[in-house]
């Protein structure tokens, strides 16, 4: 997480009031959550398989530093060494989450190319 975003984070845990944990108490469904969970788990493969596709694609040339960024994402995402361990039920994947994330923000740009010419956009 970078700095930007933590500030983000710090200034929403800052402005909870205890009237907000009222407001969770009564509005959390936890089929929404569990479906939402479920969506955010889709997402996430889907762009691990974008990623692995835009790798192996023997056909797709890329940079070599986009070509970098997709192996460090993917060498994180299968790496057993993570900041919040895998094992961990509902938060394993979520550091995955956010490197995968970012890794698709940083060659957004080559991501939107091979898309086009893969027809998927």
């Amino acid at each position: 997480m970078n700095t930007k975003q933590k500030d983000v984070v710090k200034r929403l845990v800052d402005g909870i009031g205890a009237e907000d944990e009222g407001e969770v108490r009564a509005g959390f469904e936890w089929a929404e959550a569990a479906a939402r969970a479920r969506g955010v788990a889709r997402d996430l493969l889907e762009s691990v398989r974008l990623l692995w596709q835009m790798l192996t694609d023997p056909l797709y040339v890329m940079r070599w530093e986009t070509k970098a960024w997709v192996i460090a994402g993917l060498a994180y995402f299968i790496s057993p060494l993570d900041v919040i361990p895998d094992p961990i039920p509902g938060a394993g994947y979520l550091d995955d989450a956010v490197v995968v994330a970012w890794v698709l923000h940083q060659i957004s740009d080559e991501v939107s190319k091979y898309r086009r010419w893969k027809g998927l956009a």
